[in-house]
């Protein structure tokens, strides 16, 4: 309302000096001077302009949020972790893990500075985030991320009295691989392993001679490896095996047979433990009363 009533005050002034300046120039040549002086009054005064500022640039992603730590510093699947920053609302799976990064992280609560999160799955060994710190600025930094390490089967088939063909954890897996290069590591297994069959703490491989079944039924194990200067810091392999005597092997060993009216396939097959028939060896050999 102010500017409207300037803005009309300046229009009657500029209306009153263009009238005198007319007359002046009606009137004798002799007044030249002041009716030069006059034309320097007009072209001093001028109606003021409303500029319109000039909307800022909108900013970048990269610039609206800030991470500042991400803790632990060492990532492990199916744990959490937290995220602290500024404006952590705004950000997401994909702008932390890359195009895709809600299948491996998964937000469980955000505020504006802080990201309670999990990791589902590592989808590399070491993930590159972007951190951006008021003191540091911009500064890529590497997490490593660690699932699960392998052993070369998932069951195993021993038997009484014969000695193991050793079986180890599998050397190049990532995750293993990850975990040795933070430091020394130890291995432990759980539950504790049939009579006769020994652990080694140091390298995770399974040796000796059994000496007890298991009864004709597989037992399960979990093996962790540990950082020996932070226990909690650990990852996780599992694997079954079963130890048979030789007549409970040859009662789980299947056989092919030929087909009958009771048991026709296109390669029917039994073994002694089940009265069941199978229509191949694969059959035969996948179900938990037979196959070796």
């Amino acid at each position: 309302m102010g500017k409207k009533i300037y803005n009309n005050r300046y229009a009657k002034i500029i209306v009153m000096i263009s009238f005198v300046f007319v007359l002046l120039n009606c009137s004798d040549n002799s007044n030249t001077n002041f009716s030069s002086w006059m034309e320097g009054i007009l072209l001093v005064v001028k109606v003021p302009q409303v500029e319109t500022p000039n909307e800022p640039d909108k900013p970048t992603l990269e610039n609206e949020f800030e991470i500042h730590s991400i803790t632990p510093d060492v990532l492990l699947e199916n744990t959490n972790f937290v995220i602290t920053g500024k404006n952590l609302h705004l950000l997401s799976p994909n702008e932390l893990w890359g195009e895709g990064g809600e299948k491996y992280v998964s937000f469980t609560n955000t505020s504006d500075d802080e990201i309670k999160a999990q990791v589902k799955r590592c989808s590399k060994p070491i993930l590159e985030v972007l951190f951006v710190i008021p003191s540091k600025g911009k500064e890529n930094r590497f997490l490593p991320c660690l699932g699960s390490f392998y052993y070369s089967f998932r069951s195993y088939f021993l038997e009484t009295n014969q000695e193991i063909v050793n079986f180890e954890p599998r050397e190049l897996n990532p995750s293993l691989q990850g975990l040795v290069n933070l430091g020394e590591i130890v291995f432990g297994i759980e539950p504790e392993l049939p009579s006769g069959i020994s652990f080694d703490t140091k390298t995770g491989i399974v040796t000796g001679i059994p000496t007890s079944s298991t009864n004709q039924l597989f037992q399960p194990f979990q093996v962790t490896a540990s950082l020996k200067t932070n226990p909690k810091l650990k990852i996780h392999s599992d694997f079954q095996l079963i130890v048979l005597t030789s007549e409970e092997k040859n009662n789980r060993t299947c056989r092919e047979i030929s087909a009958t009216s009771t048991c026709k396939g296109p390669s029917p097959h039994v073994c002694s433990n089940s009265d069941k028939c199978f229509m191949s060896k694969l059959a035969c050999v996948s179900d938990t009363e037979c196959g070796l």
